[in-house]
């Protein structure tokens, strides 16, 4: 038995290939820029919630507190670990647009 196979392959010029490549550097770079900017944001988020955090430490540092203020700094602290759960789960991987 034979087998005849034929094969055509289309050569694309030079600059049809370089249009190629420039087109798919622009993606990529675009999407470099989306996560730097993806980066950015959290970080900005993640430094307010640990100014937060070091505010309450040192609230918790200037003396005993009375029932009320530890209720208070329980619930800012509910707040901000949920914030911290909420940056988590945007800022995954895999989950950057």
């Amino acid at each position: 038995m034979q087998i005849d196979v034929h094969v055509h392959l289309h050569q694309a010029s030079n600059e049809e290939k370089l249009d190629r490549i420039l087109a798919n550097q622009e993606k990529m770079m675009a999407k470099v820029d989306d996560l730097k900017a993806e980066l950015v944001a959290a970080n900005e988020v993640t430094n307010e919630i640990a100014s937060d955090i070091d505010d309450l430490v040192k609230r918790v540092g200037e003396g005993s507190l009375s029932p009320a203020e530890a209720d208070e700094v329980k619930t800012q602290l509910s707040a901000l670990t949920a914030r911290l759960k909420g940056v988590a789960a945007v800022h995954t991987p895999g989950s950057v647009a």
